[in-house]
Protein backbone atom coordinates (compact mmCIF):
# COMPACT_ATOMS: atom_id res chain seq x y z
CA UNK A 1 0.00 0.00 0.00
CA UNK A 2 1.60 3.23 -0.98
CA UNK A 3 0.20 5.28 1.66
CA UNK A 4 1.86 3.16 3.72
CA UNK A 5 5.27 3.18 2.17
CA UNK A 6 4.88 7.20 2.41
CA UNK A 7 3.99 6.89 5.79
CA UNK A 8 6.99 4.30 6.93
CA UNK A 9 9.25 7.08 4.79
CA UNK A 10 8.27 10.61 6.76
CA UNK A 11 8.53 8.28 9.69
CA UNK A 12 11.82 6.94 9.18
CA UNK A 13 12.66 10.98 8.74
CA UNK A 14 11.17 12.22 11.86
CA UNK A 15 14.30 11.92 14.28
CA UNK A 16 16.32 14.73 14.76
CA UNK A 17 19.78 12.43 15.55
CA UNK A 18 18.63 11.05 11.42
CA UNK A 19 18.16 14.44 9.90
CA UNK A 20 21.82 15.04 11.52
CA UNK A 21 23.21 12.14 9.46
CA UNK A 22 21.49 12.97 6.17
CA UNK A 23 22.85 16.45 6.56
CA UNK A 24 26.30 14.90 7.21
CA UNK A 25 26.04 12.34 4.40
CA UNK A 26 25.14 15.46 1.76
CA UNK A 27 28.47 16.40 2.32
CA UNK A 28 30.23 13.36 1.35
CA UNK A 29 30.51 9.59 1.86
CA UNK A 30 31.26 8.65 5.51
CA UNK A 31 31.83 5.40 7.52
CA UNK A 32 30.00 4.91 10.80
CA UNK A 33 32.94 6.21 12.69
CA UNK A 34 33.17 9.08 10.52
CA UNK A 35 29.63 10.11 11.39
CA UNK A 36 30.13 9.40 15.07
CA UNK A 37 32.71 11.94 15.45
CA UNK A 38 30.58 14.57 13.33
CA UNK A 39 27.38 13.85 15.69
CA UNK A 40 29.68 13.56 18.80
CA UNK A 41 27.08 12.92 21.35
CA UNK A 42 25.69 9.46 20.43
CA UNK A 43 27.08 5.94 20.94
CA UNK A 44 28.46 3.62 18.18
CA UNK A 45 25.88 1.37 18.38
CA UNK A 46 23.09 4.38 18.61
CA UNK A 47 24.53 5.52 14.96
CA UNK A 48 24.00 2.04 13.55
CA UNK A 49 20.57 2.00 14.79
CA UNK A 50 19.38 5.15 12.82
CA UNK A 51 21.51 4.08 10.19
CA UNK A 52 19.84 0.82 9.47
CA UNK A 53 16.55 2.67 9.97
CA UNK A 54 17.49 4.97 6.85
CA UNK A 55 18.82 1.66 5.19
CA UNK A 56 15.45 0.11 5.58
CA UNK A 57 13.46 3.13 3.81
CA UNK A 58 15.97 3.77 0.97
CA UNK A 59 17.19 6.94 2.08
CA UNK A 60 21.11 6.23 2.28
CA UNK A 61 22.60 2.79 1.46
CA UNK A 62 26.47 2.10 1.74
CA UNK A 63 29.16 0.69 -0.62
CA UNK A 64 31.84 -1.72 0.82
CA UNK A 65 35.64 -0.61 0.33
CA UNK A 66 37.40 -3.46 1.91
CA UNK A 67 35.82 -3.68 5.60
CA UNK A 68 34.85 -0.41 5.69
CA UNK A 69 31.10 0.86 4.60
CA UNK A 70 30.76 4.19 3.34
CA UNK A 71 27.54 5.28 3.35
CA UNK A 72 25.61 7.70 1.32
CA UNK A 73 22.38 9.18 0.29
CA UNK A 74 20.56 6.84 -1.90
CA UNK A 75 19.97 9.55 -4.98
CA UNK A 76 19.22 12.62 -6.12
CA UNK A 77 15.31 12.66 -4.64
CA UNK A 78 16.80 12.56 -1.18
CA UNK A 79 18.47 15.25 -1.54
CA UNK A 80 15.61 17.25 -3.41
CA UNK A 81 13.54 16.36 -0.48
CA UNK A 82 15.37 18.18 2.42
CA UNK A 83 16.41 21.22 0.29
CA UNK A 84 12.73 21.13 -0.47
CA UNK A 85 12.11 21.06 3.57
CA UNK A 86 14.67 23.52 4.58
CA UNK A 87 13.07 26.02 1.60
CA UNK A 88 9.62 25.06 2.86
CA UNK A 89 10.34 26.50 6.62
CA UNK A 90 12.81 29.24 6.10
CA UNK A 91 10.83 31.24 4.09
CA UNK A 92 13.47 33.50 4.23
CA UNK A 93 16.23 31.56 3.97
CA UNK A 94 18.81 30.61 0.29
CA UNK A 95 15.63 31.33 -1.75
CA UNK A 96 13.53 33.82 -0.26
CA UNK A 97 10.42 32.32 -0.66
CA UNK A 98 10.62 31.96 -4.06
CA UNK A 99 8.88 28.72 -5.27
CA UNK A 100 11.12 27.71 -8.00
CA UNK A 101 14.28 28.10 -5.96
CA UNK A 102 16.93 25.83 -7.71
CA UNK A 103 20.00 26.64 -5.78
CA UNK A 104 20.98 23.81 -3.43
CA UNK A 105 20.60 24.92 0.44
CA UNK A 106 23.53 24.86 2.87
CA UNK A 107 22.46 21.76 5.01
CA UNK A 108 25.00 22.66 7.44
CA UNK A 109 22.24 24.84 8.96
CA UNK A 110 20.67 21.64 9.89
CA UNK A 111 23.76 20.57 12.15
CA UNK A 112 23.87 23.39 14.29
Amino acid sequence: MLSRKIANFFSALSDETRIKILAILFERPLSVNQIKDKIGNISLPGISYQLKILQTMDIIRYKKIGRKKLFHLSDEHVTHILNDVIVHLSPEGPCNGELNCSDETNLHLVIE
